[in-house]
């Protein structure tokens, strides 16, 4: 990552508390039901296996067809068949696809309100016209799913949170990381 190439950036500014933002890139159970109509077909509807590196946390997780064996197929770009999300804590998030890398560093404004930073990192600048025009696409589509889709999940979620309709919120087995993220979250708020 030291020497990638910022192809894009854009803030957005999320009616939500930060930790609500980072919440969808700690679990891949949302993806074929949230991005159905966008980028959920790409991906397998399984667990993530999570590793934590200190208060740090790595996900693993198979994208559609996804068998073990791809990974041993010599040159086999990794990121085609597996995605690697990262939440370097307390608030930036990595996710790999296979040409570019997602970079997020969420910022609270307010208990309700975010601004995210969203960067894509490639790795130069593009050095054809079909390398621009995957770089491009892939932006302009990764702008609309976040924008549009999980960004707006997380304010509706704000939104419900706020009218106290709900005693406790439960998180299910395929949702383990967002628990590990709050404990980590309460370790540093109480030492």
């Amino acid at each position: 990552m030291p020497n990638a190439h910022v192809f894009g950036h854009k803030r957005f500014e999320v009616d939500a508390n930060w930790k609500l933002v980072i919440e969808p890139f700690l679990e891949g159970y949302h993806v074929q039901r949230l991005h159905a109509s966008t980028i959920g077909s790409m991906f397998a509807d399984v667990a993530t296996i999570m590793s934590r590196i200190g208060p740090h946390i790595r996900q693993v997780s198979g994208k559609a067809q996804f068998e073990p064996a791809m990974l041993d197929l010599p040159g086999e770009n990794i990121h085609k068949t597996v995605t690697h999300s990262y939440l370097v804590f307390p608030n930036t998030v990595i996710v790999t696809s296979p040409y570019y890398i997602s970079v997020m560093i969420i910022g609270p404004r307010a208990a309700n309100r975010s601004t995210v930073d969203y960067f894509m990192l490639t790795p130069g600048p593009a050095d054809s016209d079909k390398a621009l025009d995957l770089y491009t696409r892939s932006y302009d589509m990764v702008l609309n799913v976040f924008g549009n889709e999980d960004f707006r999940a997380a304010s509706l979620s704000q939104k419900g949170l706020e009218s106290g309709a709900l005693a406790e919120l439960v998180y299910g087995g395929l949702e383990a990381s967002i628990p590990a993220f709050y404990e980590t979250v309460e370790q540093f708020c109480n030492p």
